[in-house]
Order: C-alpha cells, then structure tokens, then sequence
C-alpha cells in the first residue's frame, strides 16, 4: 500500500514538472525517471527490513508451543523429541512443517490448536497419522482427508512408526484449520499402552510466512464443540449452556451465569462462552478455560490456583484484587484486560497478548514468559508505572532486551498521554514515538533521513523547473591564476540529488566530516552556494537530519528513554 502510494505520488509531481516546464521535463526525463527507479527499489528494501518477522509458533489448548518449521531430511520431526526425517518423499519436500509436541499423543481434545493459512488457494495439507493408533477406521480428523499413497516412504529416526498420509487441497485463499487431539473420537489399543506418536502437519504449496497462529481468532457464539471434563460435571454444563443462551436471546438477568463466592475445583473447560458472567470472589481450583470466550468477565478478588487460559479471549477482563499461583496465560488474549494489585506466582504469559492491559500488580509473574508476550510495547498502567519499571529491570538483567526496549516504549507512551500540556506532548510524540517508538525502532530514524533526501531532492527539482533555484556551482579555475570560475548553467537532476545528500550529512567535528568525505566521491572539486529562500529550505533539511543521523547513533549505543 504504501509503495502504490509512492507511485501515485510520484506520477502526480511529474505531471507538475511537465506541466511547469514541458522542454526542461523532455530534456531530463530519463534521469528523473531512474532516480524515481531507485528511490522505489531503495523504499522496498526498508520496508522490507522493517517488516516484523512472522511468528513461528502455534499456541495449543495443551499448553505446548509449536514451532513452523520446514520438512526436509534431517529436520526435527517434533518440538520435544529428537527424532529427525531421513527420508522424505518429493510430495513432502520443503513443506511447511508444524512441528507438534509428542507429548500431545494422548489428547482427545476437540481443538487442539487452530492454523490461518492466507492466499493458500489450492495449498495441500498433509496429515500423518502413526498407523499403531487405528482401532479398524481411521479416526475422526480425517474426515475432510482423502488416504494417499506418496511417491516413495517417508522414514524417521522413529523407527516403530507405521506412517499412514492422509491430504486435503484447500479450495479459498485464507482459511482457518482446526485440529483435534490425537485420539479425538479414537479410543486407545486395547492394551491401552502409548505405544504411537503424535501426528504430523505438513503443507506444501505456501511458504511459512503465511501460516501463522490461528488461535488469537475469536470465535463466533456456538462454532465450537462444548466439552467439559470430567463428565459427571453436569450441573456446571448445564450454567454455561443456560448462560449461553442468554447471550443469543438476550434473555432476563436469572440466566447470566454468577458463579461469585462459589468454588470450582477440577473442571476442565473447552470451547465456553462466559462473556459478562460473574465470576468475583471465586475460588478457581486446577481448572482449564481452553479456548473460551471470557470477555468483560468479572474475576475481581477471585483466588486462582493451578488454572489454565490457554488461547482463551479475555479481552476487558477485571482482575482486580485476585491472586494467581501456578496459572498460565498461554495464547490468551488480554487485551485491555486489568490486572491491578493482582499476586502472581508462577504466573506464565508466554505468547498472550497484552495489548492495552492495564498493568500494576503487587508482584511480577514468570519474567521469561513475559518477556516472550505479544505487544509488550502496548501495555500500560493507569497511574503508577511502579511495576513496569521493575519489569524493565528484570528484563535488563536476565538478558531480555528486545522486551526491555518494548517495556520502556509503553512507559514512556503512557507518561506522554498523562502529560497535561499538549504542547510539550505533542513534541514528544513527534520527536521520539513517531521517528523510533521511544527507541523500539532504532534504524527508523536514519531511514526517514534517507526518505527526506528524496522528498527535499524533488522539492529542489520542482524549485529548479520553476526557475526559483538560487544556487552557484563553483569549480577551481584552471588558468593557473588561482581564479574561481563560477557556472551558473551546471545545474541537472543529478546534481540536485548530491545537493540533497550532501546538505544531509553535513555533520561533522573539524576534519571528521562525512559531508568532505561524500564530495571525495566525484570526479571533480566543487562547492555548491545557495541564496535566500533556497538557502532556509537546505537549512531545514540539514537540522532535520542531524538530529536524526544524533537519534540513529545513540539508539544504536545504547537506550536513552531507560
């Protein structure tokens, strides 16, 4: 998008040149067009450095990260187990590969994990199923699969498995996969022993970049299987459907689910919609919410103890007052959520997105899993960022810089909106989030140097059309007199760019000046003089860029907003 805008506007001021001056515009059109050519080619590649690396994970309602990888001889078949492929059939070479955790083997959850696949039109997934699981039929997850017979086997280091390859061919362009557990609807051999390995994703036909985690989507009301564990919970069943239908009918208030007071031990609870219940002053004893829908729920004061989150939409949550021991946000969405004078122990959010939660606990949780939370540089604080700034030090110390930078960026956000006077914060906003998000982006400055070059070079060009352009090139004299001879009609696009260069790195201390060094680069000695109007404008390209190439070196040297 940005790059078609770049076009557009650059097709616009060339209009405005051939409209200004139509011979002058006929005699340089060929090097304002290449110019044009490499500033688009130079765009393109800082956008593309830019660019965030996509996530490599997949969050799964087991509490296991998987890890995308690529199928080919030697690669690791499973995220917790060294087995490697030693042989891989053509079909399967260089697929994009979901390393599953083989620890995963006995689930029997309905969604186990979930997949977006974008612009994979005609994209094959392969499933590849331990053939020791069967009972007679294949199970339940391959229903929307044809069996298939590829080119030649497919051989592990795993030397017991019986590979049996199933394979779908995607029919739209994005589409959202789920897969369930590995006995889903399969029942276990009659010995009941573990004696098969977890299944395997490939999918060939897209590269990783367009797979990502799929389990961040909410759902829509009753698109997923309710199930709750173990079965005689029926009472607590039963809430969450009466619930449930309160939400689709907009009934009276007697069937909102309130659970406040109450306690809840050893249930485990897949796929639930729970918006605006009220679940305050709770006990939450080893309970599993896995992929359920929480928003705008009620946990104040509630006490928390081995409970479980994984992927679960709790976006608005109030957890005000509740204590956590041993509980996991794997994968939650916590956008907006609050935590305030909340206690953690051992709590992981590894993977969850923060995104404007409000964040001042009593304690901190597990500080490498909150290092590795999505959008760490959106969380904030309500009005004191005592906590946060203690994060940020734990972050300092146990290596976790990236999360740091991320951490000072949300600090000095939030500092910048309480600040009263827009005046002063308005500056900051444009001084220090908009060229480098408080030091997040430390080679955005220099790349917006790079970019005001182009835009000062074409306000010089439309200047030069114009015949507004007041400035002399002056070249040694070379009649031995030691005389300066002054040309007035030198003047081209090319030139005008090194003016734009030129007049950026303008920095320098005594004969440390990168402006000398750039000027040794030409084949000849000049100097470039500019009069009035032209003068200001080089003026305000060369403070502009000083203080971005100062921004560029000190984010580089270190981290001045910590």
């Amino acid at each position: 998008m940005i790059l078609v805008a770049f076009v557009t506007l650059v097709a616009i001021l060339n209009c405005i040149l051939l409209i200004i001056n139509f011979a002058l515009f006929r005699q340089f059109a060929g090097r304002i067009l290449r110019y044009d050519a490499a500033a688009f080619v130079i765009g393109w590649v800082m956008l593309a450095y830019q660019a965030d690396e996509p996530a490599n994970y997949i969050t799964t309602n087991s509490g296991k990260v998987y890890t995308i990888s690529t199928c080919a001889p030697k690669t690791t078949v499973y995220m917790d187990r060294g087995y490697t492929f030693i042989a891989v059939p053509r079909e399967l070479n260089n697929a994009v590969l979901i390393q599953t955790a083989n620890a995963d083997k006995m689930s029997d959850q309905n969604n186990l994990f979930t997949i977006h696949i974008t612009d994979g039109k005609s994209a094959k997934i392969y499933l590849v199923m331990d053939g020791r699981i069967f009972n007679g039929s294949p199970p339940a997850v391959f229903r929307d699969y044809k069996k298939v017979e590829l080119s030649e086997a497919l051989h592990t280091t795993d030397k017991q498995a019986r590979y049996v390859v199933y394979v779908r061919m995607l029919a739209a362009s994005d589409v959202e996969q789920q897969f369930e557990g590995n006995l889903f609807s399969v029942p276990p051999q009659k010995n009941n022993k573990a004696n098969f390995s977890m299944y395997m994703v490939m999918i060939s036909g897209v590269d990783a970049a367009q797979i990502t985690n799929g389990n961040g989507r909410e759902p829509a009301l009753n698109s997923s299987y309710l199930l709750i564990k173990p079965k005689d919970s029926v009472h607590f069943e039963q809430q969450i459907l009466q619930h449930r239908r309160w939400l689709e009918h907009g009934a009276d208030n007697s069937n909102r689910l309130d659970l406040s007071t109450q306690k809840i031990k050893g249930i485990l609870c897949y796929n639930a919609t729970l918006q605006y219940a009220d679940l305050s002053r709770t006990t939450f004893d080893s309970v599993n919410f896995c992929s359920s829908v929480l928003k705008e729920i009620e946990y104040s004061d509630s006490r928390l103890s081995e409970v479980n989150f994984y992927n679960s939409h709790l976006d608005s949550a109030n957890f005000n007052g509740a204590s956590f021991t041993n509980c996991s946000f794997i994968g939650a969405d916590l956008r907006r959520s609050i935590f305030t004078s909340v206690k953690f122990k051992n709590v992981d959010f590894t993977h969850a997105n923060v995104s404007g939660m409000i964040f001042e606990p009593d304690s901190l949780p597990d500080v490498e899993g909150m290092a590795s939370a999505d959008n760490l540089d959106s969380i904030t604080y309500r009005t004191n960022p005592a906590m946060l700034i203690k994060l940020q030090g734990e972050f300092k110390t146990g290596g976790f810089y990236t999360a740091q930078r991320q951490i000072t960026a949300a600090i000095k956000r939030r500092k910048s909106e309480l600040n009263p006077d827009w005046i002063t914060r308005t500056i900051d906003q444009l001084l220090f989030d908009v060229t480098s998000d408080y030091g997040l982006k430390p080679f955005r400055p220099l790349m917006i140097l790079i970019t005001l070059i182009y835009l000062f070079y074409r306000v010089y060009l439309l200047l030069f059309f114009a015949g507004k352009l007041k400035i002399e090139i002056r070249h040694p004299a070379d009649n031995g007199q030691g005389k300066e001879t002054v040309i007035n009609d030198g003047i081209h696009p090319g030139r005008l760019v090194f003016l734009s260069i030129i007049t950026a790195f303008a920095i320098g201390f005594g004969e440390y000046n990168i402006n000398e060094w750039a000027k040794k680069l030409l084949r000849e000695e000049y100097d470039i003089r500019s009069f009035g109007w032209t003068r200001v404008t080089l003026g305000i390209q060369n403070l502009l860029s000083l203080f971005l190439f100062s921004l560029t070196v000190v984010l580089l040297l270190g981290n001045p907003f910590s």
